[in-house]
């Protein structure tokens, strides 16, 4: 992604920033287009009634905090505070919020996205987006050891043409004007991110541009704190929202882990909490576990569980009617509390069952152009829908063998 140097004994960042010569400009105010002259209310006004729709977290209870997600203009600073996972980890918290906002914005959006990296490599930065949205084991991708569908799946991906606008610069040399040149020269920039920004930053990276930059291009610029690197990063970056991750202590192994969010609008003090999840083996921040039992345990969730239930009974009695996932968790889900409790499958416990179907059914799998397809159909969006109306993310399901 960076151009070329030309060749030099050492690095701008090994030596340090130079001094421009006199009448020079520097590496950073070259190229700088002329400052804009100030906005007038009108103009301020209709910026926010034109204002585009905010890029996601992929967590709902965090775009909820944010009010809808990572709004353009703004200047977002991520900080961790907790126990960081260690060993083969795909990051500490703040980069993977990160990755769900690339992921958003690159195939929900079809943004366009840069990515600037003082710590992972493109490589790590790469395998947190597949393994996110693919939904499959980071650590198989980061190492290669992907087989089969999963392999495939990945390569489909990677040839697709939301893959070719991620663009990720891990040996960033330059201060925020190359920074700004980069971002000019993006067509359709849905997002910037800066990641691994240390509390004590070097002067290569002057951070108070980053705001500027936020304002200039009208995106969302994230900018994702070191560990520990929150206090002076707070005071040099001015950011108008700071997203703080309280981490758990990692005592799940390389599974799931329950944290903290906490959202600040800086300029009122405005604080927001959210109850997130990091699913470490897929590198995913994720929202809370859905409360199956609480929903449709109640009247009205018992009466759509009827309903649903009713629906499948003539379908489920004809093989080969259904699609083999979503056949399987209706027909788990009638059969209610098993008898046994040895030998279970993920699916066979009711609020595994309901879940199960919740799992399935977000993918609008075909159902047969029937009187009684239709009739299911009708009662699995109303299924779907009260589990929404009442906390359901589907980005928040853990993968399970059908």
């Amino acid at each position: 992604m960076s151009p070329p140097a030309a060749p030099e004994p050492r690095s701008a960042v090994e030596d340090g920033p130079q001094e421009p010569a006199a009448g020079e400009p520097g590496p950073d105010r070259a190229q700088d287009p002329p400052p804009a002259p100030p906005r007038t209310l009108a103009e301020a006004a209709a910026s926010l009634l034109a204002s585009r729709v905010p890029v996601s977290t992929s967590v709902r209870v965090l775009d909820e905090a944010l009010g809808g997600g990572l709004h353009a203009g703004r200047l977002y600073l991520v900080t961790v505070t907790g126990p960081s996972p260690g060993g083969e980890g795909p990051g500490a918290g703040g980069g993977l919020l990160a990755a769900g906002a690339v992921r958003a914005a690159l195939f929900r959006d079809a943004g366009a996205v840069l990515y600037v990296s003082y710590a992972a490599s493109s490589q790590d930065i790469a395998a947190r987006v597949l393994a996110g949205h693919l939904r499959i084991g980071y650590r198989a991708v980061r190492q290669g050891r992907l087989k089969g569908d999963e392999r495939a799946a990945v390569a489909e991906l990677a040839a697709g043409p939301q893959a070719a606008r991620l663009l990720i610069e891990d040996r960033p040399r330059a201060g925020a004007g190359e920074l700004t040149r980069l971002a000019r020269d993006v067509e359709e920039l849905r997002l910037v991110v800066v990641d691994g920004l240390k509390e004590q930053p070097g002067p290569h990276l002057p951070v108070q541009q980053l705001r500027r930059l936020a304002r200039d291009l009208d995106i969302p610029v994230l900018a994702v704190a070191e560990p520990g690197g929150a206090e002076g990063l707070r005071a040099a970056l001015a950011p108008d929202v700071e997203i703080a991750l309280a981490l758990a202590a990692d005592d799940t192994g390389y599974g799931t882990r329950s944290d903290r969010a906490r959202v600040t609008e800086c300029d009122l003090g405005l604080r927001t909490g959210a109850a997130v999840r990091t699913d470490l083996e897929r590198a995913r921040l994720i929202g809370p576990r859905f409360d199956a039992v609480g929903v449709f345990g109640t009247d009205q969730g018992k009466l759509a569980l009827d309903v649903l239930k009713s629906a499948a009974h003539d379908l489920l009695e004809t093989p080969g009617a259904l699609p083999e996932g979503l056949g399987k968790r209706l027909e788990q889900l009638r059969k209610g509390m098993p008898e046994t409790f040895s030998g279970l499958e993920f699916g066979d416990i009711p609020d595994e069952a309901q879940r199960a179907v919740l799992q399935e059914w977000a993918a609008r799998p075909p159902l047969p152009e029937t009187e009684a397809g239709r009739r299911l159909t009708t009662a699995l969006d109303a299924f779907y829908a009260l589990a929404v109306a009442h906390g359901y993310d589907p980005e928040a399901d853990i993968p399970h063998e059908p």
